[in-house]
């Protein structure tokens, strides 16, 4: 894959749940059949599916709570993303159902995806494809948690694992419909991210949530960093303005006419 589509292929998840994702190269998508956001597994021999629900709804109270997040009917963002020494822009328009469009202009490139969900189209330097394979399944990923489904129901199907305990944090599992694992650590205290992790091929992406901050009643990630392990670039994010509730021309999704 040419640098600037890998690139790219590593920002489709930027800013989802105001967090960001690393690269998807290589990640196979997950294939659950269960319908339904927010539905809480029980694996075999797995046995806390209470505190599974416990931890997300701490999550959920320390972002600002079901009431005011559920008010939000769409949003956009705007951030800073750094990678490798250069300085580029990050718009994203969000809306509850999962529709969203993100514009990122790196250096001398700009890259454009669109997802509904399920489906999805990419503009990168004026050349337009459909999404497929793991992009698509990166693509609905950032659906998924744009759109807050971890915690309601009625929007993006997926599920929730437990993972584990560790000393400072409760691990779990969140598994979008056809979209990519992600294993989110939640600090015990605050009940936020302070990580997650996604697995890529023999690699371990992470990405750290380095601080956050209140807009308008609901924390969003302010500033945050993505790592390989490995000799690729850290990718920065710095969030520098949030809007709820804009109103969302639908045809900002349309995908350009051949």
């Amino acid at each position: 894959m040419p640098r600037s589509r890998h690139f790219a292929a590593a920002l489709l998840l930027v800013l989802c749940s105001a967090g960001a994702s690393p690269a998807v190269t290589g990640v196979r998508p997950n294939g659950l059949s269960r319908e339904g956001p927010a539905f809480v597994s029980e694996r075999q021999g797995e046995t806390h599916p209470v505190r599974t629900r416990s931890v997300l709804d701490r999550w959920l109270k320390a972002i600002g709570g079901r009431a005011r997040l559920d008010s939000v009917h769409s949003m956009y963002v705007k951030a800073v993303v750094v990678s490798n020494g250069q300085i580029g822009t990050l718009e994203n328009w969000q809306a509850a159902d999962g529709r969203y469009k993100t514009i990122v202009s790196l250096g001398d490139h700009e890259f454009t995806t669109v997802c509904d969900g399920s489906s999805g189209w990419a503009e990168r330097d004026g050349e337009v494809e459909d999404l497929q394979g793991t992009a698509l399944a990166a693509a609905i990923t950032r659906s998924y948690l744009g759109s807050y489904s971890q915690f309601f129901t009625g929007r993006r199907s997926g599920s929730v694992e437990w993972v584990r305990e560790d000393p400072d944090a409760y691990v779990i599992r969140l598994l979008p419909l056809g979209g990519i694992p992600l294993d989110f650590h939640l600090d015990k205290n605050t009940g936020l991210p302070v990580r997650h992790e996604m697995v890529d091929g023999d690699r371990t992406l992470t990405f750290y949530y380095l601080e956050w901050k209140d807009y308008a009643g609901l924390k969003v990630m302010q500033r945050g960093r993505q790592t390989s392990g490995s000799d690729a670039p850290d990718l920065t994010v710095t969030t520098q303005d949030i809007t709820w509730n804009p109103s969302v021309d639908p045809k900002l999704f349309h995908k350009p006419a051949p």
